[in-house]
């Protein structure tokens, strides 16, 4: 047998001096103390940024209630229980550039001439392709985000990246204060930052650079050469507060994702139970039964014969979502 004990790695913050527990992966660190953003080498990041949460604890354990309560109104709900919820500020370089990108390459395209005689009647077709250069520029300003996190495993986290993306070209940042969490500090999770300024300044000029090359891609048949330069102008450090809450329901857990500035669940799991599954049944086959009498065995008018093909659609759709909790898992969504 070998003895294998797990090291704990602290830090000191260089403000208030309270001790942390970091990973060996922290690069970039939180102090739950006080909120002190710094590095590993305790240099302060002056420049920290967040948005003031919308909701305290409290207020969004009462929230997430009655949202779980409705979801599963039909679903027997005295199977429901253990709700835990916890905020969490989640760590992101934010950054201003400007954009510069030229391509140069070639386009293709056919173009079919029609020979007609006299009498107007067509004689003969003939396609000729033809190529063409095409070169252009692409100017911007572009503001955008990158997760602090390496390979960071959030629950909803592509759902609420585009959220950010959208509010930070929207809503200007607020200087980081401690009186607007609107909780105790030792009520909310920091997540400390994985990823230094210089490599996120990297990661995000490639991440431009490939997206200004798609541009030039679709824009030619064959491309030959794109070049963009990325001028980063400012880049500071955000910190964006999120609700997580778990609970179980008979014996498994689900959970849910609330955007912590506007409120709104992202995204959840709602579980998917056999009455539900036996009630989706009868309406999907109410709808069946409906639309096959007015498909083919009721005569149509031409007056209802639009209204037919909206219901058409409608049932559609309706069996689309049905069918998936008659044989999905679990359901997602707000």
């Amino acid at each position: 047998f070998v003895n294998m004990s797990v090291t704990t790695m602290e830090s000191n913050c260089p403000t208030c001096s309270a001790t942390s527990p970091i990973n060996p992966e922290d690069v970039v660190i939180a102090c739950n103390y006080c909120g002190t953003v710094y590095t590993i080498g305790k240099e302060k990041i002056a420049d920290h940024n967040f948005y003031q949460p919308k909701y305290s604890l409290a207020e969004a354990e009462k929230r997430i209630y009655k949202f779980i309560k409705r979801k599963t109104r039909f679903r027997g709900f005295n199977s429901y229980g253990g709700l835990k919820i916890r905020k969490t500020l989640v760590p992101y370089w934010v950054f201003l550039a400007d954009v510069k990108s030229f391509y140069n390459g070639y386009g293709k395209y056919t173009r079919t001439e029609t020979e007609r005689d006299k009498d107007g009647n067509i004689v003969s077709k003939k396609t000729t392709t033809y190529y063409e250069r095409r070169t252009g520029n692409f100017e911007d300003e572009k503001v955008d985000a990158l997760i602090c996190r390496l390979g960071a495993r959030i629950f909803g986290l592509e759902k609420l990246e585009k959220r950010i993306e959208t509010m930070i070209r929207t809503k200007p940042l607020q200087p980081f204060n401690q009186k607007e969490l609107l909780d105790d500090m030792d009520k909310i999770s920091f997540l400390s930052g994985e990823i230094t300024s210089y490599e996120a300044k990297e990661m995000l000029e490639t991440k431009i650079q490939d997206e200004y090359r798609l541009k030039a891609e679709n824009a030619c048949t064959e491309l030959f050469d794109c070049r963009t330069h990325v001028n980063v102008k400012n880049m500071v450090f955000l910190h964006y507060p999120i609700f997580i809450a778990e609970y179980t329901f008979g014996a498994e857990k689900y959970r849910v994702l609330v955007d912590g500035v506007s409120g709104d669940v992202i995204d959840a799991e709602i579980p998917i139970t056999t009455r539900l599954r036996v009630a989706s049944f009868i309406l999907l086959l109410l709808l069946f039964i409906v639309n096959i009498n007015y498909t083919f065995i009721q005569p149509i008018e031409n007056d209802n014969v639009t209204a037919m093909m909206l219901f058409t659609l409608f049932a559609l759709f309706a069996g689309y979502k049905l069918t998936n909790l008659l044989f999905g898992t679990v359901s997602r969504g707000s």
